[in-house]
């Protein structure tokens, strides 16, 4: 397991209740593509309405000869047996062949316990860069073919989370790369999901599904002026006053597959915070930086000057972790670090600004 990370250390302060601010921007970062495999989250009679099933797929058209790729799976097995999920890709350019290159993974089977202990071992091994390196199952995948990257047996009644950063790289043709990923299921053990190819199944339920072609978003704060304090709320379902927040970028309206529906905690992605600080005395001042959880119970992990951590378990609303205790010298400086969410985490999450 790639989450020996230490935790942050959980602090109760009491955050006071009328000092929130808006973000004053978010835009697209990294361009690895984000695909979500979490509706429907829980596998059971009433989805499996055939013995095999599309859970999501991620369909690429593109002139580009290399594609990168990260998927993040949540799914609980409620068939009263174990099934099969797996992951395919589909070459649809019949003078092409593709490689699937350097991939790296991180899966948990957890059939009892704590869920977000789950996911915040995935985002912890995820944004640290210490993901497991394996081959896929199939390499090279020729044209009209499809390839199977990995395929899991999952037990009954666990929950199965993954998260797969991998590369499809144009290695024979001239044609422009034509291909869907797919997550795929079966109740028969011994069946070749290489030959489930339908279309993802229909579902309204409210957990993220989509495909993304960025997987990281850069929110910035306003201008943090030391000596007052702020709360910015970020991954949000609605803003301040009832609009759609600036960070809602993972959405249906940015995916690139219809069907898909909003992932408001934007799990599987990487969140960059950005936070702008006016110090107009003439001397350092030490601004604390937390998070703060807004919604209901909280983990993750965050990258800090370098280092990765946990971040513990939070219960709303006063419960806090210490990202920093920053040095703003006089004058604009910018601080800037990273988190994921751990999937079954409530949001928003808040950044608490103080100064000592």
């Amino acid at each position: 397991m790639a989450c020996f990370h230490p935790d942050l250390e959980r602090e109760t302060v009491e955050v006071p209740r009328d000092i929130f601010a808006e973000l004053s921007s978010a835009i697209p970062g990294d361009p690895r593509r984000l695909m979500v495999s979490d509706n429907p989250e829980t596998l059971d009679a009433d989805i499996f309405i055939e013995t095999n099933i599309t859970l999501w797929h991620d369909v690429v058209k593109t002139s580009d000869t290399c594609v990168k790729h990260r998927i993040f799976g949540w799914h609980l097995n409620r068939m009263n047996a174990p099934i099969q999920v797996g992951i395919t890709v589909e070459n649809f350019a019949q003078d092409n062949a593709l490689q699937i290159q350097d991939v790296v993974r991180q899966q948990h089977f957890n059939p009892r316990g704590w869920l977000m202990e789950v996911g915040q071992c995935l985002a912890k091994s995820c944004i640290s860069g210490t993901l497991e390196q394996i081959e896929a199952v199939d390499n090279v995948v020729e044209g009209g073919e499809v390839g199977l990257l990995e395929v899991a047996s999952v037990p009954d009644e666990a929950l199965y989370g993954f998260i797969y950063e991998f590369s499809i790289v144009r290695s024979k043709g001239s044609a422009d790369l034509d291909y869907v990923i797919r997550t795929v299921a079966s109740q028969d053990l011994c069946a070749n999901v290489r030959h489930i190819t339908e279309e993802p199944i229909p579902n309204d339920l409210p957990h993220p599904r989509g495909s993304w072609p960025f997987s990281e978003t850069v929110g910035t704060t306003g201008m943090y002026e030391v000596g007052t304090a702020k709360l910015y709320r970020t991954c949000a379902p609605e803003a301040l006053d009832k609009g759609e927040p600036v960070d809602a970028i993972f959405v249906p309206e940015t995916s690139d597959v219809p069907g898909s529906r909003e992932n408001i905690g934007q799990y599987g992605a990487v969140y960059t915070v950005q936070v702008p600080i006016l110090n107009n005395t003439e001397e350092e001042k030490t601004v604390h930086i937390r998070v703060n959880p807004r919604g209901g119970a909280f983990a993750g992990a965050a990258e800090i000057n370098g280092e990765v951590y946990g971040i513990p378990l939070l219960r709303p609303y006063n419960d806090t972790a210490l990202i920093d205790a920053y040095s703003a010298p006089p004058g604009v400086s910018l601080y800037t670090f990273r988190y994921m969410t751990a999937g079954a985490s409530s949001l928003p999450l808040a950044i608490y600004l103080t100064t000592v």
